[in-house]
């Protein structure tokens, strides 16, 4: 592998000691073991803190790099938060709805600068592929519905059924 790691984050360790991860929207290598030895990871964008970076805890178990918190984009992803002021749904249809919304939304917002615009691009590109199977599966039951019912009859449906039209 001919690739260059992220010196701002290497803690000593031999270059050939495991192996290299990278997040390619942001163009970060580093060595695989930083994501087990402690080094905070961000909650949006998934990098790894360097050196010089400062990254915020927000108390609950999730870090933020200052980049996604100036942006204001993270605050999609927990729009979970939303959700649950309506507990009358499934978790599943929850997170594809969360999903869904989050899609919506960053389709829709405007992004300035470069940091923004990839970090905008690998938010969707997260809802879109899914992280995991159940989520990918949740976010195309929902988008399915959405697509065909539109967005407040699916609501609506939702709200008075507690589960997705069909």
């Amino acid at each position: 592998m001919d690739v260059e790691p992220d010196k701002s984050v290497q803690k000593n360790y031999p270059v050939n000691y495991g192996f290299f991860e990278s997040r390619p929207f942001f163009g970060q290598i580093f060595h695989s073991t930083h994501l087990r030895d402690g080094t905070p990871v961000c909650r949006s964008c998934e990098r790894l803190q360097t050196r010089n970076e400062k990254y915020i805890d927000l108390g609950d178990q999730r870090t933020h790099c200052s980049d996604c918190i100036s942006t204001g984009i993270f605050k999609y992803q927990n729009v979970e938060s939303l959700s649950r002021l309506h507990r009358y749904i499934a978790n599943d249809v929850e997170e594809g709805m969360c999903e869904l919304i989050g899609q919506l939304w960053l389709k829709w917002c405007t992004t300035e600068g470069q940091f923004e615009r990839r970090l905008k691009d690998y938010e969707l590109y997260k809802i879109t592929n899914g992280i995991s199977v159940s989520a990918k599966n949740s976010y195309k039951n929902v988008k399915w519905a959405v697509d065909k019912y539109g967005l407040k009859a699916t609501l609506d449906h939702m709200e008075r059924w507690k589960a997705l039209p069909q």
